[in-house]
């Protein structure tokens, strides 16, 4: 596995979800939302996933490794496919899918270099 990847990878997953589960203002503002506080609750929730993704993939080995990778990338490739949808039901803004969907094809892809240099 390459380990540069997912340590890039872990990183990039901490960040969003430690932004998102203390500063969930400041990390909408990153990518281009204004700030609701009633939606604080849903911002933690997936920046609880983000650090558990961040986290599982490091301390597992293995296959537990690979399964926790791949959990990842599905909702990496679910997550991209949810912007798509709120831009098209204009929910969101172009450049606010493409802020999101920037983050999500970007883990997905370190995912995908990781899993693809995994032995098993």
């Amino acid at each position: 596995m390459t380990e540069k990847a997912l340590q890039v990878l872990t990183v990039l997953r901490a960040i969003g979800g430690v932004g998102s589960w203390f500063l969930p203002g400041a990390t909408v503002r990153v990518f281009g939302f204004e700030h609701d506080p009633e939606d604080d609750f849903l911002n933690r929730l997936s920046g609880a996933r983000e650090m558990a993704f961040a986290v599982g993939p490091v301390i597992a080995r293995g296959d537990a490794r690979r399964q926790w990778l791949q959990l990842a990338l599905a909702c990496d490739i679910l997550d991209t496919a949810a912007a798509w949808v709120a831009v098209r039901e204009r929910h969101f803004t172009y450049a606010q899918g493409v802020g999101l969907a920037a983050f999500t094809v970007l883990c997905g892809a370190l995912t995908l270099v990781a899993l693809a240099d995994d032995p098993h």
